[in-house]
């Protein structure tokens, strides 16, 4: 993929995501809070350069289109976390979108900003019509950034992912664009 570059302030995207970053990557993803509250399983912690390496070499193309776009979020020049659209569905004309911040960069609107700008290149350069993504019931940060952009909740899911031996339940949130 094409290096692309998305800005706002002092928040910064950019993509593709290179290998020569899987130590600053590594660092970053290295905390344990994140897969406490993406809701997603297979999140590693610890999380090594091998983890970090393979997240960035992973096949992200079908055919010469990108099924997967992954930004790193830079707050004032530094990486903070990670950004992307999953399952791009040009048919369908819609994506996952699914981010996460280091913790020591949180609660200064950085995922507010950055969801932001990937919800216009998403909207405006790749004409999508639709974006979603769910949310664990507590975690009510990230629930505030998806409404400060734009999404609705559209349904929960009780007692949907089993998670260290606890059931969570998660929100579907998604937004269409009007073209």
């Amino acid at each position: 993929m094409d290096k692309v570059i998305l800005t706002s302030g002092k928040i910064s995207l950019e993509t593709p995501l290179e290998i020569d970053n899987a130590s600053e990557l590594s660092t970053l993803a290295n905390d344990e809070s994140i897969g406490k509250t993406i809701g997603i399983r297979a999140f590693p912690y610890p999380y090594t350069i091998d983890d970090a390496e393979s997240f960035i070499t992973k096949n992200r193309e079908d055919n010469g289109k990108p099924f997967i776009i992954d930004w790193f979020i830079a707050f004032e020049g530094k990486k903070v976390g990670i950004i992307g659209l999953s399952n791009i569905d040009y048919e369908n004309k819609s994506a996952h979108i699914g981010y996460w911040i280091n913790s020591q960069y949180r609660k200064r609107g950085i995922a507010t900003s950055a969801l932001g700008l990937v919800v216009e290149y998403s909207k405006k350069t790749m004409n999508l019509h639709r974006l979603y993504t769910k949310v664990m019931h507590n975690n009510p940060s990230s629930m505030r950034v998806l409404l400060k952009c734009g999404f609705s909740i559209e349904g929960i899911e009780r007692d949907s992912l089993l998670l260290n031996g606890t059931y969570f339940d998660m929100l579907n949130f998604g937004i269409t664009f009007r073209n």
